[in-house]
């Protein structure tokens, strides 16, 4: 028996319009009014979704400044 991973994005209401957003990485999908269509761009965006975008680089340790 094997279990569908879950999906990485939800569906959002914003009053007569539906949008998608992903989990991960925090894109976003237009607002539509057709479930289907929204749906349809969460799954594709799932499928090429490089997960979360890099974090700032912070300083190394050995280059910060001692006070």
């Amino acid at each position: 028996m094997s279990t569908s991973p879950a999906p990485t994005w939800t569906m959002i209401d914003k009053g007569s319009f539906v949008l998608g957003r992903c989990e991960v990485c925090g894109w976003t999908s237009p607002a539509r009014r057709a479930y289907a269509t929204v749906e349809r761009e969460g799954i594709k965006h799932a499928e090429v979704c490089a997960g979360s975008p890099d974090p700032v680089a912070a300083p190394d340790a050995g280059e910060a400044s001692s006070a």
